[in-house]
């Protein structure tokens, strides 16, 4: 009955804080909008610096450089767009709040319908990308790249030791 209770008072506490208006405390319509910009320039800078260390150990053609260039594309893309997707989630949540009978059943299937369907054709495109620059590579290609692929997992478990997670 306690744990029921507590539960029910931090679920009342949080759609309290969701409830409280963005402009009320100090933020516009778009108050994430520099933090959505240093996140996403700090993902292409990741994502550019793994791919620039594939290419090197690689040596790859020029065709082959069009095709990576293309997988990275197509990886910032989706990770871009999951970030929108998000940020979007966070808007429609808000709209709700500020009606007199929100609907979030609505909401969320306006959320899930748009997110789905753009997610989808971002994540295809990016397998797709991917399987065309895995394919175009020479049998010794492949094998750096799993190389490459084993001394990054190892690089992130030592950089996580201590954290429980297994999904690298």
């Amino acid at each position: 009955m306690k744990a029921a209770v507590r539960y029910l008072a931090v679920l009342i506490l949080s759609l309290a804080v969701l409830a409280v208006p963005a402009k009320s405390i100090g933020f516009d319509e778009d108050f994430d909008q520099p933090i959505a910009s240093k996140i996403q320039s700090k993902i292409g800078m990741r994502l550019d610096e793994r791919y620039n260390r594939m290419a090197e150990m690689l040596s790859l053609s020029t065709g082959q450089q069009v095709l990576l260039e293309k997988m990275k594309t197509a990886a910032k893309s989706y990770l871009l767009l999951q970030m929108e997707s998000k940020r979007n989630m966070r808007r429609v949540f808000r709209d709700e709040f500020g009606k007199e009978r929100p609907d979030f059943k609505r909401a969320g299937e306006i959320i899930k319908s748009e997110h789905n369907q753009q997610s989808n054709q971002a994540f295809n495109a990016m397998i797709d990308a991917n399987v065309e620059f895995y394919q175009s590579l020479t049998p010794a290609q492949q094998q750096k790249l799993v190389e490459f692929d084993r001394e990054r997992k190892e690089r992130l478990k030592q950089r996580f030791s201590g954290r429980h997670n297994e999904s690298f």
